[in-house]
C-alpha cells in the first residue's frame, strides 16, 4: 500500500506520448526564407557629377586658350599641334577620332543595346576604314568572316584545340589577303587592292572575337554582332572623314575631355540598353 501511495504522489513526467486519437497532420511543410533582392549601392555623388566636373576641366582650358594671357601663348608654343611634321599630323588625327568614337561604341552599347564583337573592334576597324575605304574594307571584311563561319565547323570536327583552330582560321586569312592583293595588282583593280590593304592586326582581332562569338553563341549571334560591328564602323569612319569634324578635333585637343565627360554621362545616367 505505501508503494501504492509513493507511485501515487510521483510527479507527471513532462514528456507525453501521442494518443491514437490525436489526428495525423502529416509531413509538417519547412517554409524556406525568400532571398531579399541585391540591393544596388546607391551612386557616390562623385559618380554622379563626375561628368560635370571633368566637362568643367575641359571647358576651363578651352577658356583659357582663347584669352589673352601668358598662358595662352604658352598653351600655343608647347600645347599646339600645327608644328608636327605632316605624317606625325596624320597620326595625332587618329589617335584623337578615338575618344570620338568612343562615344559613338559606348551610345551604341550602352544607351541602344547593340551588342558587337567589343568595344575595340569597331574602333580598330574605323581606322582601318581609312586605308581600304568604307565599302571596299566593309565589303572585305564581311568575306573575311564568311570564311571563318566555313571553315570553322570542318577545323571542329578535329583534335585542335581552341588555340589551333584559331591560329589556323589565321593563317588562312593571311592567305587570302594575299591572293587578293596579288589579284588587284595583276588586273589594276585599285578598289581590290586597297581592299587587300586592310590591317594584319585589326583583320586578325575581328576574325578572334567572330570565332569567340560563333563558339559560345551560334552562327546568327555572331554574324549579327559582326554586322552591327562593321556598321558602328562605318559610321564612326564617315564622321571621321567629315573635315570640320577632323579640323576642330585637332585645333582643340582638349576636347577630349568633354568627351570623357559625355562618356560618363552615358555609362552612368543613359544605361537603357543593359
Amino acid at each position: 500500500m505505501i508503494a501504492d501511495r509513493d507511485r501515487w504522489h510521483e510527479p507527471a513526467t513532462t514528456m507525453t506520448e501521442p494518443s491514437d486519437e490525436t489526428p495525423d497532420r502529416g509531413p509538417q511543410q519547412v517554409t524556406e526564407p525568400v532571398p531579399a533582392p541585391p540591393q544596388v549601392p546607391p551612386a557616390s555623388v562623385l559618380s554622379l557629377w563626375s561628368p560635370f566636373l571633368v566637362m568643367a576641366i575641359g571647358g576651363v582650358i578651352m577658356l583659357l586658350r582663347y584669352l589673352d594671357t601668358p598662358v595662352a601663348v604658352w598653351m600655343h608654343k608647347f600645347a599646339s599641334f600645327d608644328r608636327l611634321p605632316d605624317e606625325n599630323q596624320l597620326r595625332i588625327d587618329d589617335l584623337l577620332l578615338v575618344p570620338a568614337a568612343s562615344v559613338i561604341v559606348v551610345f551604341c552599347r550602352v544607351s541602344l543595346g547593340l551588342r558587337m564583337l567589343g568595344p575595340f573592334r569597331p574602333i580598330l576597324i574605323a581606322l582601318a576604314f581609312y586605308q581600304t575605304g568604307v565599302v571596299a574594307g566593309s565589303a572585305f571584311m564581311a568575306a573575311v568572316l564568311a570564311l571563318v563561319v566555313i571553315l570553322r565547323p570542318q577545323l571542329a570536327k578535329g583534335l585542335l584545340p581552341y588555340f589551333g583552330r584559331l591560329t589556323v582560321l589565321l593563317s588562312v586569312v593571311v592567305l587570302v589577303e594575299l591572293m587578293v592583293l596579288l589579284l588587284g595588282h595583276h588586273f589594276a583593280l585599285d578598289a581590290v587592292f586597297h581592299a587587300a590593304l586592310f590591317p594584319i592586326v585589326v583583320l586578325c582581332l575581328s576574325a578572334d572575337g567572330f570565332a569567340r562569338v560563333l563558339t559560345s553563341d551560334g552562327v546568327g549571334p555572331a554574324i549579327w554582332r559582326g554586322t552591327v560591328t562593321i556598321v558602328i564602323a562605318a559610321v564612326i569612319s564617315t564622321v571621321g572623314s567629315v573635315h570640320e569634324v577632323a579640323d576642330f578635333l585637332f585645333d582643340h585637343p582638349e576636347f577630349v575631355f568633354v568627351e570623357i565627360a559625355m562618356i560618363l554621362f552615358i555609362s552612368t545616367r543613359c544605361r537603357w540598353g543593359l
